[in-house]
């Protein structure tokens, strides 16, 4: 019985942490999004990279573009 609650208990936490996660990173994309987008109007090139660059303290973000279409 202890090790069913216990499996129950860690997916339960699994499953919390992956929707905080998922809420964090659906929040910095439009946060970043707002912030590139006079760049890419402007056609700033070096102000895109620094906002992304603000991303290097967010340990979870691997990679991150900015791709100017046309």
């Amino acid at each position: 019985m202890a090790l069913s609650a216990g499996s129950v208990l860690l997916i339960n936490t699994l499953l919390s942490n992956r929707m905080v996660l998922e809420n964090e990173f659906n929040a910095l994309t439009e946060v970043i999004a707002l912030s590139v987008i006079p760049s890419l109007i402007f056609d700033n090139s070096e102000e895109a990279k620094q906002t992304l660059q603000s991303l290097h303290a967010h340990k979870n973000v691997i990679y991150a573009a900015v791709i100017k279409p046309g």
